[in-house]
């Protein structure tokens, strides 16, 4: 468990937030946290060995998740700075040394700086994505190919290895180079809801499901026998705590409901695709860990190490 007790803050309004990621092992944690409008710590966290070490101090307003690389060597963040300090920056998950940036934009344009989503299996790529008037594009950027630049306002980006696929805001590369599997997700202003499959080369798209035009979707994500995949999705419009609802389809669309709430995160597959693990909310003290294939769940305290939760 790692604990963070609360830190002393400038006057101002309160911005602290902590958001973290995982290596493929679960071995490697790094955790940002957001002190003030202008100070993130990353640390490096061992939860085998409780090492907590950190990893660098970062003065800018902005505030990203880190996304940690299958084998927990690197992760990848996104920040807003001057013209030579926005963009997608890559860091070793290790103290030293200075991070990187892979991806250069225009701190000006709506929608910079873009967001990293999801490293490739083997580390070489990594997903991003940003935010425009029709909803959010995806490209996939070679890391050993150097600094490329992203060109939001044209929809292009220039040096390095870098490639837009379309739209979308989350990927899934269990299917490999050949068997992308992207999801795309309408919003208030418009876009469009779909999931569909393509290369890594930027092939031509497939699409493998599309819902009725008011729905919003959270991600999709293959089974590891890549013959079917789950789909998360909830209605447009209205309130806060419109219901998720969990389907497994197959590559032509059709499929069946699992799991409908209001209060489930965007599930994940067991290592041997037997059980859909997902986080359910409880109270304000407990949670749940479920598998949506069976009635089997756990129970985790949110404000204590164990039970009773108070």
């Amino acid at each position: 468990m790692v604990r963070f007790d609360p830190a002393p803050v400038p006057a101002g309004p309160d911005v602290r937030a902590i958001a973290f990621g995982a290596s493929a092992d679960g071995r490697v944690l790094v955790i940002a946290r957001h002190l003030s409008e202008q100070r993130t710590v990353h640390y490096l966290v061992r939860p085998q060995t409780g090492e907590v070490v950190v990893l660098l101090t970062d003065l800018a307003p902005s505030f990203s998740a880190p996304v940690v690389s299958p084998d927990g060597a690197r992760y990848a963040y996104a920040r807003l700075g001057d013209a030579g300090g926005t963009g997608v920056f890559a860091a070793d998950a290790r103290a030293g040394p200075d991070p990187k940036r892979i991806v250069g934009s225009d701190p000006q344009i709506v929608g910079s700086p873009p967001q990293p989503l999801a490293w490739s299996p083997d580390g070489k790529w990594l997903a991003v994505t940003y935010s425009s008037d029709v909803g959010s594009r995806l490209g996939v950027v070679q890391i050993s190919a150097g600094e490329t630049t992203l060109d939001i306002a044209h929809d292009a980006f220039a040096g390095g290895n870098a490639r837009l696929l379309g739209y979308g805001g989350a990927i899934d590369w269990r299917g490999g180079d050949q068997s992308l599997l992207v999801t795309s997700s309408r919003n208030a202003f418009g876009g469009r809801s779909f999931v569909y499959t393509t290369t890594l080369a930027g092939g031509s798209p497939r699409e493998v499901y599309v819902p009725n035009a008011d729905t919003v979707l959270s991600g999709a994500a293959w089974h590891p026998a890549l013959d079917r995949f789950f789909v998360d999705q909830r209605p447009l419009c209205c309130g806060a705590n419109t219901p998720s609802t969990i389907s497994i389809r197959k590559p032509d669309g059709s499929g069946t409901n699992v799991y409908t709430s209001p209060f489930v995160d965007v599930p994940w597959w067991s290592k041997d695709g037997t059980r859909l693990w997902a986080q359910l909310g409880g109270d304000d003290s407990v949670g749940y860990l479920r598998d949506l294939l069976s009635t089997t769940s756990v129970m985790f305290c949110l404000r204590s190490a164990s039970p009773p939760c108070p």
